[in-house]
């Protein structure tokens, strides 16, 4: 779901997902732009939404929605693990992405697990996953979707989080070489992305 949807389908859309005959749907929710960014929450169902993926100043601006006050920190990755902590308390998974610093991940669960409609695993772990060096870049335009893209691929086919990852980053990589914002060199499952675990650095972990 995108932020830019009007605000008559999000809510009817949030209210699908949470009726249920519906309990396996989930909503992923790309904020799209920061000044809307906190619309599906001011519905009355936004709690269908269980995955987003904002940057960084649209993570600011939807956690200043629920009074989530951001630290003074210099380096942007650390202010983005320090919110994305804190808003998993209202979306159960966290996908920030940094531009060429990558992807910060905040969720109750390990890497190596896939996304469960729910998980009772009460450690909130927060992880960063470097972005792989692109050379010759094309278009800058569409790589977050493809990012989300790719991402959504991996939780549909019950892959864990740092496969799901790869893929989402392999997604953007290609959308970044392609003159267009999707790329047309689309890969499948025998692509070395749906095998490889993305590569990460622990940031927090604690209950």
């Amino acid at each position: 779901m995108f932020a830019n949807y009007p605000r008559p389908s999000m809510h009817y859309g949030n209210t699908a997902s949470l009726q249920p005959s519906n309990w396996s749907s989930m909503v992923f929710y790309e904020p799209t732009d920061v000044e809307i960014s906190t619309k599906p929450f001011e519905t009355n169902h936004g709690k269908a939404v269980k995955y987003i993926s904002p940057n960084l100043e649209e993570l600011k601006f939807i956690c200043s929605y629920f009074n989530i006050t951001a630290k003074n920190e210099f380096c942007k990755m650390r202010q983005a693990a320090s919110l994305a902590e804190k808003i998993v308390n209202y979306v159960d998974n966290v996908f920030v992405t940094l531009g060429s610093d990558g992807l910060i991940v905040s969720r109750k669960g390990a890497a190596k697990e896939s996304f469960p409609m729910k998980n009772n695993e009460q450690i909130i772990q927060v992880r960063h996953y470097p972005a792989n060096t692109v050379e010759n870049i094309v278009n800058v335009s569409g790589a977050g979707d493809n990012l989300a893209s790719g991402l959504i691929a991996g939780i549909l086919c019950g892959l864990s989080e740092e496969i799901s990852i790869s893929i989402g980053m392999e997604a953007a990589k290609t959308a970044l070489k392609s003159e267009s914002a999707v790329s047309q060199k689309i890969f499948d499952k025998y692509h070395f992305c749906w095998n490889t675990p993305a590569q990460y650095v622990s940031v927090i972990n604690k209950s």
